[in-house]
């Protein structure tokens, strides 16, 4: 979490000095070279290209969906902080949770086999607080 404060923190300060879309440009060639370097350890790259080789199209389909996605929320998340304030912006994507923990249950509920994980009373009590806790900092960080 440390890390992920210390990366907001220095983009909103970026964010000062270069232009949104010159910044996520240079982001998502940092996110590139980060991906590239990892293949570059032979027991990673072993494993990913063995797992390419035995993925199916359809979870290859679905992954491309999910980062997809990824891009489109990060994209989101700096355009939020080249205009507002650091401390806020990551209070409202701390809201994430919230819309997992909402999109799980529409799954548990309407495709009960997709998801295959343990839950029972104490689970969703857990969970339940955890989204009362982000609620209320996310409330917090507003006010202030």
């Amino acid at each position: 979490m440390i890390l992920f404060a210390i990366n907001d923190v220095i983009s909103d300060f970026s964010l000062n000095f270069i232009d949104f879309w010159s910044f996520f440009f240079w982001a998502s060639i940092g996110s590139i070279g980060a991906s590239l370097f990892m293949l570059s350890f032979k027991e990673k790259r072993k494993t990913f290209i063995k797992e390419m080789k035995t993925l199916k199209w359809r979870i290859f389909l679905l992954v491309l969906i999910v980062c997809g996605f990824y891009y489109i929320a990060e994209l989101s998340f700096y355009a939020a902080l080249s205009i507002g304030s650091v401390a806020l912006v990551s209070a409202i994507a701390a809201t994430q949770p919230l819309f997992a923990f909402f999109y799980s249950m529409g799954l548990r509920i309407f495709k009960p086999e997709i998801l295959k994980e343990k839950f029972d009373n104490f689970d969703l009590s857990v969970k339940i607080i955890g989204i009362i806790i982000i609620i209320i900092g996310v409330w917090i960080v507003s006010t202030i």
